[in-house]
């Protein structure tokens, strides 16, 4: 490679010419920020036949046809970091390319930096203008974004004291210690995400026997945004403050399903009564170990009101639709025949319900809805599963369009239709019972009139489970129904693999 050289916008042109021997320059890389495409052209420009050019900075995009498409040239937007960046696979659980396939990727790249940098062959000290105390910080910003002085400013740090205990509660009241309400229920919500705040928080702050006192979330900034929304007595990065807190009757896990059965076992064993999204948990020995801790802890008298209980969120059976059709069937002295059609949706392979060590994948973490509403409608325990899938054409994931034929004690068979092959302009879920020469049908759980609202049960299941726990009675959906349940989903897994029939209990 020859040197480089330093050139104006204005002669650029005439010194890449002179440069290459009139050729063209080899490769262009782009580090301007700017709206413009200027820069596109003037690479196109000074390019030699089938060059290449790679933009690494952030301008325009309308890219000049004629030149690029009479020299063949190949352009290329370069991700920062290198090969691995934006992946989850790279980024989170720190895999990386085999070195003889892929030579600098992003995980490479910042340990070279780093060796760099420790070896003393970089030296960014000329580039630091200002170092702020983590006290300091918000000034640090203001002096970025506002700069009321008009400093000159390069290289911005933020200094920590590491002997300094860091803070990972903060309190939005002055009080800390607040005498309990009689008949309000304390709650410390573990988990800020979409789901937390778009639904659950909503129905805890409308019910009147409920108090959110605590938020915990990996990111202080959305538990400090929640917990101030809501009125909070504090805000917490670490979940097991709120464990730690006698005063939190009730937990509310809203996490990655991963995290579900750590904080499920953690929160009964601090006494705690349990609020927790489905799925319950990602595998069977995590089952095993809840119901193992549910019930050391739940040994003594289990209508005592201080003893922990449990509820997954499985609102369905919770809904005006299913109830009102569960009544209907109330007197049926035959089995029932169900059908459930889900037309669920496509979710991106990357996405981290579809990762197994995560989410669980969708049977795992959707399916358990429609087994619980089966077992609330049958008032009957599921007891052999058998479930086959389509086989993949095209960029489908096969163990998200699946059929399952579901057994149960009573003799009842349930069917489940699971798909993300169709459009999301029609209805997700419809469902059809048959029995006793009846048939009832739940149409996306749609209520009135007209049918144009839906209710699928999310503020009765909490205004249940916390009449219950107020009343010092067991939750709403029972253990064995929660176990049996998450179970299944085991099994249908279990059955996909070895294309036959499971029993749920050996």
């Amino acid at each position: 490679m020859d040197e480089g050289v330093v050139i104006n916008k204005d002669d650029v042109m005439e010194i890449a010419m002179n440069f290459s021997d009139g050729n063209g320059v080899d490769a262009v890389i782009i580090t301007a920020s700017t709206e413009s495409s200027e820069p596109l052209k003037i690479a196109g420009q000074i390019c030699r036949e089938r060059g290449r050019v790679s933009s690494v900075g952030l301008t325009g995009m309308e890219i000049p046809r004629s030149i690029y498409y009479e020299k063949e040239l190949d352009f290329r937007l370069s991700r920062s970091y290198g090969p691995g960046r934006y992946s989850r696979e790279f980024e989170e659980k720190g895999l990386d390319y085999p070195i003889g396939y892929v030579r600098w990727t992003e995980k490479r790249n910042m340990e070279e930096f780093i060796r760099l940098l420790s070896e003393g062959y970089l030296n960014l000290e000329q580039m630091i203008t200002h170092i702020f105390s983590i006290d300091d910080a918000l000034d640090a910003y203001k002096m970025i974004t506002e700069n009321p002085n008009n400093e000159d400013y390069t290289g911005v740090l933020i200094s920590y004291d590491i002997g300094k205990e860091p803070i990972s509660k903060i309190y939005l009241k002055e009080e800390t210690k607040i005498e309990k309400k009689k008949g309000v229920i304390s709650v410390g919500v573990i988990g800020g995400g979409n789901f937390a705040r778009g639904v659950i928080l909503p129905i805890l702050h409308e019910l009147s026997d409920v108090s959110v006192d605590a938020v915990a979330d990996v990111k202080g900034e959305i538990a400090s945004f929640i917990g101030r929304k809501y009125n909070s007595r504090y805000t917490t990065s670490d979940y097991k403050g709120i464990l730690n807190d006698d005063s939190i009757d009730l937990v509310v896990i809203t996490t990655p399903h991963n995290l579900h059965a750590e904080m499920v076992i953690e929160s009964l064993k601090s006494g705690k009564h349990v609020y927790v999204e489905k799925p319950l948990c990602i595998n069977q020995s995590e089952l095993e170990e809840i119901i193992k801790v549910y019930n050391s802890t739940n040994s003594t008298n289990s209508m005592n009101p201080t003893n922990p209980s449990i509820m997954v969120g499985f609102n369905r059976r919770f809904s005006p639709a299913a109830k009102e059709l569960k009544s209907r069937f109330s007197n049926c002295r035959t089995p029932l025949m169900i059908y459930y059609r889900v037309n669920a949706g496509q979710i991106p392979k990357d996405h981290w319900m579809q990762d197994p060590e995560v989410g669980g994948g969708r049977i795992i973490g959707e399916v358990c809805h429609f087994i619980d509403l089966m077992q609330f409608i049958t008032d009957s325990k599921p007891v052999k599963v058998y479930a086959s899938k389509v086989k993949g054409k095209g960029n489908i994931i096969e163990e998200d369009n699946i059929s399952v034929i579901i057994d149960f004690k009573d003799g009842s068979r349930g069917i489940v239709l699971y798909t993300s092959l169709g459009s999301k302009s029609f209805p997700k879920e419809y469902i059809e019972v048959f029995g006793g020469r009846r048939v009832e049908t739940i149409n996306n759980f749609r209520v009135g009139k007209f049918g144009l609202q839906q209710d699928k049960g999310h503020k009765e299941e909490f205004k249940r489970f916390v009449n219950a726990i107020l009343e010092g009675r067991s939750s709403p959906i029972s253990i064995e129904s929660l176990y049996y349940t998450t179970l299944t989903t085991f099994r249908i897994i279990e059955s996909l693999r070895k294309g036959s029939p499971v029993r749920i209990e050996e």
